[in-house]
């Protein structure tokens, strides 16, 4: 039984990727900005334009950088060393040998800082259980040396009857740590979900939906916008709640990242397993306000989660701690107005106020909108 205490060190969520999930950011945040969002949410990754290209030491120095240091990354191997790519894709490279180097090289910066959990190597569907490809899987393991390497199978044969235990027991001599993959079941270029851990220290699932229909849609040019599109519901949730509970029977810690983003569903879903864990969630992104309903005029500037912004203001137009005048506050598009100054990308959570009643309530809402439109920045 995992203790109460234990869950957030034990169990850490997270999702593919870091660029497309608009839920997590700011309204108006840069691209180079998103990553440190993300990890205001998330303490794990799954780095996938990795799969793409290999980054320059010197790009995953940044984006080391640009997190805490207790997040960590889970690298998605090249596709040219998964074999996803083959000709013109690979002509950069003198040998199989030396684009494993020049991956290796790049890894090592998240190694060095603390924050790589592991290698992700995703065979793709025609990768069967074949003796070349378990041959390639030993060199593989080889090449990759000290770093800590997680495999995902996409063919049904490597977990037919005869071969799991077989599989498993491959994987726990040669070190890989076992990435579960939750998704449809849909003929030969998919695999069931294994509960088993293959390694003491990690476990790895993948949560990529249960479209069955979108599953089958490689080669398509809408794929990515159908293949991982899927909502999971409470129970399928709560049902990995406790496959996750029973894993940590046999592992110190289990990775869970969700990839189910084709519709935006990921973020919602990893954030609904936190709550069911009773873990943090995060904070809820700053975003654009209009014309807020509630009263803004006050006497006594007050910013409920923001007393440094309210002793900056107060300081800037020497206002005492109980004015006599009554400072009008406008907040529009992402910056407010305040005592005839523009402050700009200033994050006001909330404002509140005590109007006094011989206000009359057309000035206010004069003197609210005077000056303002459409043109301000």
């Amino acid at each position: 039984m995992v203790k109460e205490e234990q869950i957030e060190r034990r169990i850490q969520i997270g999702l593919s990727g870091w660029g497309d999930h608009d839920k997590l950011y700011d309204d108006g945040a840069k691209a180079s900005d998103r990553l440190g969002m993300y990890a205001r949410h998330f303490p794990i990754v799954e780095m996938d334009n990795s799969f793409y290209a290999i980054p320059s030491p010197d790009q995953m120095d940044k984006w080391s950088q640009a997190v805490p240091d207790h997040f960590g990354f889970i690298v998605k191997a090249y596709q040219g060393m998964t074999g996803h790519a083959r000709g013109g894709t690979l002509s950069k490279y003198s040998s199989t040998r030396s684009m494993f180097d020049e991956f290796l090289a790049s890894v090592r910066v998240l190694q060095e800082a603390g924050k790589l959990r592991a290698v992700l190597f995703q065979y793709p569907p025609w990768f069967g259980c074949e003796r070349k490809h378990v041959d390639i899987l030993k060199r593989t393991r080889e090449w990759m040396e000290d770093l800590p390497v997680a495999l995902e199978f996409r063919h049904q044969t490597w977990f037919a009857p005869e071969y799991r235990e077989k599989t498993l027991d491959f994987m726990r001599s040669e070190g890989w740590i076992h990435s579960i993959a939750d998704e449809p079941q849909a003929g030969i270029g998919s695999v069931p979900a294994v509960l088993a851990a293959t390694r003491e220290d990690a476990v790895m699932i993948r949560m990529h939906g249960r479209n069955e229909k979108g599953w089958q849609t490689g080669g398509q040019p809408n794929w990515r916008e159908v293949r991982y599109l899927y909502r999971y519901n409470e129970d399928e949730l709560a049902q990995w709640r406790e496959s996750v509970l029973k894993l940590l029977e046999e592992t110190s810690q289990c990775w869970i990242i969700f990839n189910n983003n084709s519709g935006g569903d990921a973020s919602d879903n990893a954030k609904q397993l936190l709550r069911m864990f009773g873990m943090d969630t995060g904070p809820e992104p700053i975003r654009q306000m209009d014309w807020l309903a509630e009263d803004l005029l006050i006497n006594d500037f007050k910013c409920k989660r923001n007393r440094e912004l309210e002793a900056a203001v107060r300081n800037r137009h020497k206002i005492d701690a109980n004015p006599s005048v009554y400072e009008i506050i406008i907040i529009y598009k992402g910056y407010f107005r305040f005592g005839g100054q523009v402050y700009y990308n200033v994050i006001v959570t909330k404002c509140f106020a005590n109007v006094k009643n011989e206000i009359p309530s057309m000035n206010y809402q004069n003197n609210l909108t005077e000056g303002v439109s459409d043109e301000d920045p």
